[in-house]
């Protein structure tokens, strides 16, 4: 995965946005975003969403 992003560390990130802003804002653009890659990288290196 680019720059080190381990599964553990977005589901760490999908949980702290999910506490912030609700499912609704558990989206694969804000997850991307809080682990500073683009969209499409979390689809490639995480094909079991």
């Amino acid at each position: 995965m680019p720059k080190g992003i381990t599964r553990e560390k977005v589901v760490a990130a999908a949980l702290e946005l999910l506490d912030e802003k609700g499912i609704e804002g558990v989206t694969v653009r804000a997850l991307a975003e809080r682990l500073d890659v683009r969209a499409p990288a979390l689809y490639w290196h995480l094909r079991n969403k």
